[in-house]
């Protein structure tokens, strides 16, 4: 497409051509007609200008919006390093969190407390749940889980109805403790770990009620 100084200057060259030779021009009508015609082509430069200027400064106008959203960006980035490097120097090393956890699952559990209370078979059938030392004493009899395989040598029911071994200990389930465990019990007696199952902390009495 043409430009709009180029067709400025041809408009304008038509015009002094049509001034010096007018003897090109057999009458009146033709020579307005030259006119109306560098009319048309001024007024189409005019209009072609106005638009060009227009894109000249839409288009300075996006460059200077680039650029400004460029900064807000470089901004914002220079932000969020400020802010990760904020969170690093107060987040705790993980290590300790880790340290933490290993000594709490490496815990001994306190299997030969000194019981100042003692409770007998039937409180704790009534009261199905006992909180003492560091175990939640809970039971299950053997009316309902036979546990005929659970190989307690010189299994037998003692007088409070307490399922025991041969060595009168009270046979306990516990997922914490290892098989053949022994542990002092708030029953007046040691028991002896001979099955699992049960929820960790917790220490499941085998009884005949």
């Amino acid at each position: 497409m043409l430009s709009a100084v180029t067709i400025i200057l041809f408009a304008t060259v038509i015009a002094v051509s049509a001034k010096e030779r007018p003897h090109t021009f057999r009458d009146q009508a033709a020579s307005e007609t030259v006119n109306e015609q560098i009319q048309v082509c001024l007024d189409f430069a005019e209009e072609f200008v106005a638009p060009s200027e227009m894109i000249v400064e839409q288009k300075a106008k996006v460059t200077q919006a680039a650029r400004l959203s460029e900064q807000i960006r470089e901004e914002a980035a220079e932000d969020e390093d400020d802010w990760e490097e904020e969170e690093e120097d107060t987040e705790e090393p993980e290590e300790d969190w880790d340290e933490e956890e290993v000594e709490h699952a490496d815990s001994d559990w306190d299997i030969s407390h000194q019981y100042d209370e003692w409770y007998s078979a039937d409180e704790l059938r009534f009261l199905g749940v006992i909180y003492a030392g560091d175990f939640r004493w809970t039971w299950y009899s053997q009316n309902v889980l036979p546990g005929g395989g659970l190989q307690i040598p010189g299994r037998h029911v003692d007088e409070n109805g307490f399922i025991c071994d041969e060595n009168d200990r009270i046979c306990l389930a516990s997922s914490d403790l290892e098989w053949g465990t022994i542990v002092t019990t708030p029953f007046g007696k040691e028991g002896c770990i001979y099955d699992c199952g049960c929820a960790s902390g917790t220490l499941d009495v085998y009884v005949d009620f």
